[in-house]
């Protein structure tokens, strides 16, 4: 599907087709092969570079073309309650820009969504400040997505330390994963960004140069939060490993003390169980009483040890 925004005579006019002007943007989501064929034949970029634009794991860069520029660059994405990263390439051709992806960006369609009033203002400023914003809100959903997993650790570092919970650290795999994801991203991210602070883009005025740089300082303290949230949740990992291990001692202890309560009955019971004749118990009255007191006596004052002891 194709979507296009222009500013035509001061005001904004959406399009359900290939329609620009001086300062336009199309969006092409999913798009078909027919309208690949038209993308390619009115801005002039090959089938073969819009097909590997739209490969979801393309590695973010910059590419200089003869009249403009490819940018290919990662974004988050909600699939069901997982946050993966996919890639979408954004092209511009002196004032008209250009993005082409598979799935709905979140950052993409909350640019399409904003007033006509507010798209007047980004596009009038031309292709390049467009982009700005583009990358602009592509790291604030990173921060969005940041706070979630922030968030979901702080719950996992409560139900570390809490037995009754520990089940929860089933969610700890899954935000691992999310994170690894989000690190691979953004480390590509802050490549592209930094090759416009070195000033490769020759079409980039001083001026707009500087705004692209708050957005490579953002992304460089989004990879920090990453990497605080990865130390953080490793610990917490380490922590619940070392429950369960304690756990798990605990657990042999009382066992330990359990069995010993019936050890010592149970060499009283084999002492007099022994078939020696000169055993002077053996006709004693009260032989049989006695052993089962001794029994008795002995498990209540190994009771009484390790109840003081708080193994029990």
């Amino acid at each position: 599907m194709i979507t296009s925004v222009s500013v035509s005579s001061g005001k904004i006019k959406r399009y359900k087709k290939i329609e620009h002007s001086n300062h336009t943007w199309i969006d092409a989501l999913n798009p078909t092969p027919e309208e690949l064929n038209k993308i390619s034949k009115e801005f002039g970029i090959s089938r073969y570079r819009l097909d590997r634009s739209l490969d979801e794991q393309e590695r973010s860069r910059v590419v200089n073309l003869e009249d403009g520029i490819y940018v290919a660059y990662q974004a988050p994405y909600f699939k069901k309650d997982e946050v993966i990263t996919l890639s979408f390439a954004i092209f511009i051709k002196k004032n008209t820009i250009l993005t082409l992806r598979n799935h709905k960006i979140v950052s993409l369609n909350q640019i399409a969504s904003l007033p006509d009033t507010k798209l007047n203002e980004l596009l009038s400023k031309g292709a390049w400040n467009f982009l700005h914003y583009i990358l602009d809100e592509v790291n604030d959903n990173y921060f969005a997505v940041s706070e979630q997993i922030t968030s979901k650790i702080n719950e996992l570092e409560d139900s570390a330390v809490d037995e009754e919970q520990a089940e929860s650290m089933e969610n700890f795999f899954s935000i691992k994963k999310t994170l690894i994801y989000l690190h691979k991203s953004l480390s590509a991210n802050r490549d592209v960004l930094a090759r416009v602070d070195k000033e490769e883009i020759k079409e980039l005025k001083p001026e707009t140069r500087n705004r692209f740089r708050d957005i490579y300082v953002d992304t460089i303290q989004l990879m920090d939060m990453i990497n605080t949230n990865r130390e953080i949740l490793t610990t917490i990992a380490e922590i619940h490993a070392s429950n369960v291990s304690n756990d798990l001692n605990k657990v042999m202890k009382k066992l330990t003390v359990y069995a010993s309560l019936v050890m010592v009955p149970t060499l009283i019971s084999g002492i007099y169980g022994m078939n020696f004749r000169q055993m002077p118990e053996l006709y004693w009255v009260y032989g049989y009483p006695f052993a089962i007191g001794l029994m008795l006596l002995s498990v209540l004052m190994l009771y009484i040890l390790f109840k003081l002891k708080k193994w029990i």
